[in-house]
């Protein structure tokens, strides 16, 4: 074990509910403590809640937190029509192909928790691009990883489409 992370976020469904998880960094998805922190004001700043989420830690669970290397708030993936493509023309409905088309939203299923996956609304999104004249043979899909938009080339077993939950229904803001 190395390094552990320590990711929360506010819950999509509950503003004032904050979720918490701390994972290893080699190992994101295996779960090594998680929680969440109730009646917490809209009001209070992400480096606040980052401060709650420590004194937390170090009160009930003291060996996490000396383990703990960095916290993070999760980013949830930008606005997106309810197809899940981003500026798509024919956003009214969820595409009936299955295949994948450069803008999509999808999770790394690398980031997904092993157990009980769907109580975490935070996955780690990334959007399909388009390779460059350079990036032509490359082996994989182009995907771009998260707001920072680092490239990177995954198998198709290592993306998933996102669930309902995790998406964020809107006009596309990316």
């Amino acid at each position: 074990m190395g390094i552990h992370y320590a990711t929360f976020g506010r819950c999509p469904s509950d503003p004032s509910t904050v979720l918490w998880r701390v994972h290893d960094e080699m190992l994101p998805a295996v779960t090594v403590l998680a929680g969440r922190m109730e009646n917490v004001s809209g009001l209070k700043a992400p480096h606040m809640i980052e401060d709650d989420l420590r004194r937390l830690l170090l009160a009930h669970h003291p060996t996490v937190w000396e383990e703990v290397g960095e916290y993070r708030r999760a980013a949830r993936p930008p606005a997106t029509p309810s197809c899940g493509r981003l500026y798509c023309p024919t956003a009214a409905r969820r595409h009936s192909h299955r295949a994948y088309k450069p803008g999509d939203v999808v999770a790394l299923t690398a980031g997904d928790p092993q157990h009980e996956p769907e109580t975490w609304p935070f996955p780690v999104w990334a959007v399909l691009g388009v390779r460059t004249e350079d990036e032509a043979y490359r082996d994989g899909i182009c995907v771009d990883i998260g707001p920072g938009r680092h490239r990177r080339f995954v198998g198709p077993h290592e993306i998933r489409r996102l669930r309902l939950d995790e998406m964020v229904i809107g006009p596309s803001t990316w």
